[in-house]
């Protein structure tokens, strides 16, 4: 449809800070100009033709992996991302200052958690979440999570161990950290 837009109501954060706030100057993008510069390979049509509805940018493949009963148990709910796993072209995903707040703790004393960021991902079959992003540091590395949420769109979409994943991140036009999550 010509001329027609998409708006896309992101749900209320269940994070510290919202991925769109922690840019120190305020970015004004002119929707009309963004697009993808070229199809990304790999990204299924439905999904490429909706993420060009929501006028995204920056489409990386950032992890291909099956899915472990960890990533599945709801005693867990989170999906890992192992650092040393992320796809080389996608190493910058992040920004700076998201890299950096990813490391803050919140609360008093002992009982200090990890800030995490606001992010919006998409389902297998284009259902909008929003969930938190969150770095953990382990023994000997450290690992991303996307949690909050997690277990809703594990249940929704029926997945098993042992499926073939993708995890796409982009950027919304207001800036704010997105993914989409792919069955293989």
């Amino acid at each position: 449809m010509e001329g027609s837009s998409i708006t896309i109501n992101f749900l209320k954060s269940q994070c510290s800070v919202d991925s769109r706030k922690i840019l120190k100057t305020k970015r004004v993008v002119n929707v009309n100009d963004v697009i993808l510069d070229q199809p990304v390979i790999g990204l299924p049509m439905r999904l490429q033709e909706k993420i060009q509805e929501m006028e995204v940018r920056e489409v990386k493949l950032v992890i291909q992996k099956k899915l472990f009963k960890s990533d599945l148990n709801s005693n867990n709910g989170r999906f890992s991302i192992p650092i040393q796993q992320i796809q080389h072209d996608a190493r910058d995903f992040l920004l700076e200052r998201e890299e950096h707040y990813l490391t803050v703790r919140e609360g008093e004393g002992k009982i200090q958690k990890l800030a995490g960021i606001s992010v919006s991902v998409l389902d297998p079959s284009l259902k909008l979440y929003n969930m938190c992003f969150k770095k953990w540091k382990m023994e000997h590395t450290q690992v991303h999570n996307i949690t909050s949420g997690w277990n809703n769109l594990v249940r929704n979409n029926s997945l098993k161990a042992n499926v073939t994943v993708q995890l796409w991140s982009f950027r919304s036009n207001n800036n704010r950290l997105c993914f989409a999550l792919v069955k293989i």
